[in-house]
């Protein structure tokens, strides 16, 4: 079972999204800005980033699993911990994890986890809006 259409349905609506054991999705928002460099108006964002230390369960994935697929909690939670289980068997077997529209998850040269987020705007507020030219007039 992939959870990564439920992590990035949950990240719209919260701070922190904690996959058990491995490390929790973080959400860090931006006000709108204009870069004169590349002639832009970049309109407000929120963006994910992935923190190794936020790890304690929390069951906010097994609630919204249980509650998308009409099952008990019970049920939910062994979904989740057999998806984090086949994280952490393909992290340490060194596979990259790809969580779709999220980005991917693998250990470095240095034996550290990373993470390289996909480009995504997690706030709803700026859903679907571009970044707007901005041509200095003289």
């Amino acid at each position: 079972m992939d959870l990564s259409s439920n992590i990035k349905e949950l990240l719209y609506k919260n701070d922190c999204v904690i996959i058990p054991n491995i490390g929790g999705f973080v959400t860090q928002s931006s006000p709108a800005s204009v870069d004169m460099i590349e002639q832009v108006v970049v309109p407000p964002s929120k963006s994910v980033s992935f923190n190794i230390k936020l790890n304690h369960n929390d069951g906010l994935i097994a609630n919204h699993v249980a509650a998308q697929a009409n099952i008990p909690f019970n049920e939910a939670k062994i979904a989740v911990e057999q998806y984090c289980q086949n994280i952490e068997d393909d992290l340490f077997n060194n596979k990259i994890v790809h969580f779709k529209q999220l980005g991917k998850l693998f250990f470095n040269a240095d034996g550290k986890l990373e993470f390289v987020p996909e480009k995504c705007n997690f706030l709803i507020d700026a859903y679907g809006l571009p970044d707007l030219d901005c041509i200095p007039i003289l």
